[in-house]
């Protein structure tokens, strides 16, 4: 399906680049701001959702990336994402979750919160000092 190299490529560099659009914040209100996490929805759709196009190195790498991007120490997020990545895929051979919508964006869901409790917890661990949950969630 993805055989063509230069389309590889192409996706490749749109997943480096939605990686930088995590750097802001975007305000909804004057209460509260939402990270936008479209380095995550793309590793989804990519490596879930559609098995198999991003490898492990280039979840890898992203995380790398993201990690030296955000300051945060280096590849925690790479860990997250390969984590969560081989529990899903080998949670999508044993169970068929590709059959309606609804149950696609529950598990894209549960993906994201996977993600971050999974990074809200190596970073407490490295850090010593547990961090308060509520604002990852």
């Amino acid at each position: 399906m993805y055989s063509n190299p230069l389309r590889v490529a192409i996706l490749y560099l749109i997943a480096i680049l939605f990686t930088i659009f995590n750097l802001t914040d975007v305000k909804l209100s004057s209460i509260f701001y939402l990270i936008p996490l479209f380095d995550v929805m793309i590793i989804y759709y990519f490596t879930v959702y559609k098995e198999g196009v991003f490898g492990l190195w280039f979840l890898f790498l992203l995380g790398i990336w993201c990690d030296a991007l955000n300051g945060s120490p280096i590849g925690v997020t790479s860990l997250c994402y390969i984590i969560v990545v081989k529990f899903f895929n080998i949670l999508n051979q044993k169970m068929v979750i590709k059959e309606n919508f609804q149950q696609i964006f529950q598990q894209f869901i549960a993906f994201i919160f996977c993600i971050l409790l999974i990074k809200w917890t190596l970073l407490s661990i490295y850090n010593s000092n547990f961090y308060n949950i509520i604002p990852a969630i």
